[in-house]
């Protein structure tokens, strides 16, 4: 399989699209991945859907390189929806596991694109530096095989990204090759968006909206649905700076409607942002305080992004307008923050700009003109002319504003004059920059302040000569827009000409639309159906999508009897109501059911108009329908039952109908033999489960029983010594040859044996105790307060015998007085499992092995309990399925692997708890239990 395009024009999406409706069974997989991958931003539910049905043909377990790189190249699918849905971490997560299966595989186009993919991640995190790196990776991995295009879409993309550290950078764009751009879409719409931001950054912005038109264009022709979006918002931007309002609204409503059905943060909040803007510039301020706010809500999830900054940057502006400094104060403060991250550095002076300007209106003079003066220092090293020009007339206003120390510089009269004269002397560095009128009635207003009023005379004439020109400029603004409008009605011409000439060809491609359509709704129906495990969903899901997919007052279900020898209704509805259960002979020669199950093929019975004679052969009671169609369900060479539809309508069931139908009953047979297949296997793992619990049970007895043997044998040892020693006292009594010394002596050994019968038999009677409330607790699972401690010493007096017999030993560190309220003989069945698992895996054949069993309270309300062995320990791949169900490393030696399975179970819900498994290297295995110190209800 050939790698896919990074993004493919119309023509090669259509060219996808003929191959798939070709393609039938396995041959599907690759152009279900190469379609899924061009529609993943265009078509994003359709993209999804079809990465479904490609996941369902690749056979997981299999070695095939292709399997593995299409799974791939479908998380990558997964992760572009990730990404513009906003959940970026999970989008980061798929791409760098998608990376790790190219790099295995040695593709250097799949770990170029998983890159590319990455690095918008990063962008939307506001990691930039990650993001150009990535940016670079993805860059060089396509040059080293040959990609000349994808290369340069990276380095595009690159550019745009770096232009924003150094604004000088936009006034010589990078070059991206002509023959590239003009043969694809996709780099044309980078290449265009990337020039049209170096237009707007400085100042040309009549060109910025003919590239960002051009990007707009090329972005949808290529399937680049979000970068479609935000060029709208481009281009109403620029209209905006040429004073065309209208014209930049009609841009953002456009652009809206493109976002709102996606519901994309990015892309629907720049469009709700970039409208406010405008509409704040026109004085509407409410409208705009709403929009914007919508726009802080929705783009949340992105706050490290540079998008996210410019909103903050326009609520500063709009709370500023709304002489609510303190709030433009914070607004501009949070941008400052984040741009500094972003390392975005018109953001940080355009931050500092209006946090000297808030802070002026809020008299506080001495911050504001440190704020200015600072900032004006990092403009001259790192920024253009405009926004030096823009911080000395900020300087000027405040000293204008406030009685403040005069600069140590300053040569004129007032400290206001001073910075004026400078923002003066700095525009007759910009070509064809016309001072405006508003700066120099201000050096007029000045001059006049200082008694010089021959000069502010010239510089009053010289405002209204430069008010005069500036409307000439705002007209020349709108003449641009003009011109610029007039293009895009040219080109929406030509292209209309081109869309007639294609009338014929579009017409044809509508039935195949509708085909696409059909098969795609199949394609939902089929993983809805097929998603379920349980008889009584699938027959519901069938019925609901037969009704809604086909003409069918009558459908029925036949299912096979378990003698082989009829069909009997598990579904059976009429008119929307069910009906009567009924039964079908498997011989019987009227019966379409029984038929269509003896031939294994579809039967059609189709009556003609006017033809009203009704059917003898009728079920009683049910309607007499003129269309009926029969077809087996089939799970390989299986005959698991029959469906019918049946309709009023004469011959209602064409060919589209029949496909329909046929379809319908392979993904009902499929899900059926699911569901027989899952309740088997619950059957089987309950009956296993069952046993484990037996089995569990049995060695506690075992032990116990092993326990019990040697104080009631030592017990009944000694009785019987007693019992001779009573004997021969018996005799000589009656012999009458007693002697003092032997009633001593068999007082003393009467004593000592009673004492050692008493020590005995209590060691028996706490034994049998302890095996009486572990052996309760676990039959019943009865809930109660009991003591961590006495409660493991208990359980583990049972089982003391396993190893002490096999060398081992046992420690204990346990708090006193630890009250757990649960389930204590869940727990001993835990604890049985791990001790049975220490000595027959990790300590099997050592020597002194050591069990070590601790628990604390690390935090409140909660109990960890470690258990640890130092046996030989589990692999990293062992560890990683340890509490799987089935899974065991001693397949064949009569273990079921569901002991960790069960005990995970009990942990997590019986006691809302957790439990994990750690093997350090050399360490032995460590078990985790970390639960409430009381259960859930």
């Amino acid at each position: 399989m050939s790698p896919p395009e990074f993004f493919a024009p119309m023509a090669g999406r259509e060219a996808l699209e003929a191959a798939l409706a070709d393609a039938h069974g396995p041959t599907r997989l690759a152009p279900l991945v190469a379609l899924a991958w061009q529609l993943r931003q265009c078509e994003q539910a359709r993209a999804l859907s079809l990465r479904d049905e490609a996941l369902a043909l690749i056979d997981v377990d299999a070695a095939a390189v292709e399997h593995g790189r299409a799974l791939a190249r479908l998380d990558l699918v997964l992760a572009e929806h990730l990404l513009q849905t906003a959940a970026l971490e999970p989008a980061a997560t798929l791409i760098q596991q998608a990376t790790s299966v190219f790099s295995g595989l040695d593709d250097s186009i799949g770990q170029s694109d998983a890159c590319m993919l990455l690095a918008m991640v990063r962008l939307d995190q506001g990691r930039t530096t990650e993001a150009e790196a990535n940016f670079e990776t993805a860059a060089d991995l396509a040059r080293r095989r040959g990609d000349a295009l994808r290369e340069n879409l990276a380095r595009a993309c690159l550019a745009r990204s770096t232009v924003l550290h150094d604004i000088r950078l936009a006034r010589e764009p990078v070059e991206f090759p002509l023959p590239l751009a003009q043969q694809s879409p996709g780099l044309r719409a980078l290449a265009e968006d990337y020039r049209g931001l170096c237009a707007g950054l400085i100042g040309d912005f009549g060109r910025a909206a003919s590239h960002f038109m051009a990007a707009h264009e090329a972005a949808q022709a290529s399937g680049q649905l979000r970068l479609a979006i935000v060029s709208t918002t481009s281009v109403g931007r620029s209209f905006s700076n040429l004073n065309d309002n209208d014209s930049a609204l009609a841009w953002f409503e456009r652009g809206l409607a493109l976002a709102r059905p996606t519901g994309w943060p990015s892309s629907l909040g720049q469009c709700l942002m970039q409208t406010a803007e405008t509409l704040r510039r026109l004085g509407r301020l409410e409208p705009a305080q709403e929009l914007l706010r919508e726009a802080l809500s929705v783009m949340q999830p992105l706050a490290g992004s540079r998008a996210y900054a410019i909103n903050l940057m326009y609520l500063g502006r709009l709370s500023a307008n709304q002489e609510q400094h303190l709030a433009a104060l914070a607004y501009f403060a949070q941008l400052e923050a984040r741009a500094q991250v972003l390392n975005h550095i018109d953001f940080v002076i355009d931050a500092r700009i209006g946090e000297a300007q808030a802070l002026s209106q809020l008299d506080r003079a001495e911050d504001a003109l440190e704020m200015a003066r600072g900032t004006l220092e990092l403009a001259r090293s790192r920024s253009g002319i405009d926004r030096q020009i823009e911080l000395l007339r900020v300087l000027a206003n405040i000293h204008e504003r406030h009685r403040l120390p005069a600069p140590g510089e300053m040569r004129l009269g007032t400290a206001s004059l001073h910075y004026l004269k400078l923002a003066l002397a700095l525009m007759t560095h910009i070509q064809g920059y016309t001072a405006p009128g508003d700066l120099l009635d201000q050096l007029a207003r000045e001059y006049a302040k200082t008694g010089d009023f021959e000069r502010a005379y010239d510089y009053s004439q010289q405002a209204s000569l430069a008010r005069e020109k500036t409307h000439g400029a705002e007209a020349t603004n709108r003449a641009i827009a003009l011109q610029i409008h007039y293009q895009t009605e040219t080109t929406r011409a030509e292209g209309e000409h081109h869309r007639q000439l294609a009338l014929a060809e579009v017409q044809r491609a509508q039935v195949l639309e509708q085909t696409s359509q059909t098969l795609e709704r199949l394609s939902k129906v089929g993983q809805e159906i097929t998603a379920h495990l349980d008889a009584a969903d699938i027959f519901e899901a069938l019925n609901r999508h037969v009704q809604g997919l086909l003409a069918a007052e009558s459908f029925a279900i036949y299912l096979m009897d378990n003698d082989g020898l009829g069909l009997s209704t598990a579904l059976f509805i009429e008119n929307g109501q069910p009906q009567p259960a009924c039964r079908v002979a498997l011989d019987d020669p009227h019966a379409g059911s029984a038929r269509c199950v003896r031939e294994r093929r579809e039967v059609l019975m189709l009556r003609k108009p006017g033809d009203d004679e009704p059917d003898s052969n009728l079920i009683p009671g049910s309607l007499d329908t003129a269309s009926r169609m029969f077809a087996p369900l089939l799970a390989g060479e299986r005959v698991l039952g029959a469906m019918t539809i049946q309709s009023m309508r004469p011959e209602a069931y064409g060919e589209r109908e029949q496909r329909i139908f046929r379809t319908l009953c392979a993904y009902g047979a499929i899900a059926l033999d699911n569901a027989h297949a899952y309740a088997q296997l619950q059957a089987a793992r309950d009956k296993l489960v069952a046993q484990e619990k037996l089995a569990s049970l049995g060695a506690l007895v075992a032990g116990v029983a092993h326990e019990l043997n040697t104080p009631i044998g030592n017990s009944l040892l000694i009785a019987g010594t007693l019992q001779h020693q009573a004997l021969n006292f018996e005799q000589k009594v009656r012999a009458q040859t007693l002697r003092h010394s032997d009633v001593s002596n068999f007082v003393r050994q009467s004593t000592e044996a009673a004492d050692q019968l008493v020590q005995g038999l209590a060691r028996a009677a706490k034994l049998v105790s302890s095996f009486q409330e572990v052996a309760t607790d676990r039959a019943a699972e009865r809930r109660r307060r009991f003591d961590l401690r006495g409660t493991v010493q208990d359980i583990l007096s049972t089982l003391m015998s396993s190893f002490v017999d096999a060398g081992h030993r046992i420690e204990l560190d346990l708090p006193e007085h630890l009250t757990v309220d649960g389930y204590p003989g869940a727990l001993g069945q835990v604890l049985t499992q791990l001790v049975s698992n220490a000595l027959t895996h990790g300590l099997a054949g050592r020597a002194q092995g050591l069990i070590q069993i601790s628990a604390g309270t690390p935090h409140e309300g909660r109990v960890v309990i470690n258990f640890r062995d130092n046996g030989v320990g589990l692999s990293e791949a062992n560890l990683r399925r340890i509490f799987d169900p089935f899974f065991t490393t001693q397949l064949g030696q009569g273990s079921s692997g569901l002991g960790l399975y069960i005990c995970h179970n009990i942990i997590s819900s019986l006691f809302g708890g957790q439990i994990s498994a750690h093997s350090p290297a050399g360490e032995g295995l460590l078990f985790v239990i970390d639960l409430p110190l009381t259960a859930p209800k």
